[in-house]
């Protein structure tokens, strides 16, 4: 149910359309921590409906809440926007309210930070992924999931 440029507060009433699934996997907070953003008390209560409205809907018995993409900060439009300080408190909250929400974690944030060259897995926007940020988010899923079997 994501769009381009939502927040999480955006698309609760979307979620009601979300099919059926054994496992959720949700990721906000990216947009929510943009200078454009929300406060951290919005994000904060925006994501736990967000998951508890999401898992009733789907019936998933697995839910996996992603801390926020990392944007490319040498790209200077990103820089402008995010701060690794902002980023690191939206990461606190979505590992809350996964706890609050009985969810597993992953700080995928952190998990990009340490990409060596994380610009190439970002298209030219310095936020979206490209094709080859695309397969490794692919993989990590991957990975996060068979380690919640």
């Amino acid at each position: 149910i994501s769009v381009s440029g939502a927040l999480a507060q955006d698309v609760l009433p979307r979620v009601g359309n979300l099919p059926a699934c054994d496992i959720l996997i949700v990721e906000y907070g990216t947009n929510d921590a943009a200078s454009w953003g929300c406060s951290a008390y919005d994000y904060q209560e925006s994501l736990e409906s967000l998951i508890k409205q999401a898992q009733k809907v789907t019936g998933a018995s697995d839910t996996l809440v992603l801390a926020p993409s990392m944007p490319d900060l040498t790209n200077p439009e990103m820089a402008a926007a995010y701060s690794l300080e902002k980023l690191d408190q939206y990461v606190d909250i979505a590992q809350r309210d996964a706890g609050k929400t009985n969810s597993f974690f992953f700080d995928l944030t952190h998990k990009m930070e340490k990409l060596k060259d994380l610009p190439s897995f970002m298209i030219e926007d310095g936020l979206h992924y490209s094709e080859k940020g695309i397969s490794w988010l692919a993989d990590v899923l991957a990975d996060q999931i068979n380690k919640m079997a």
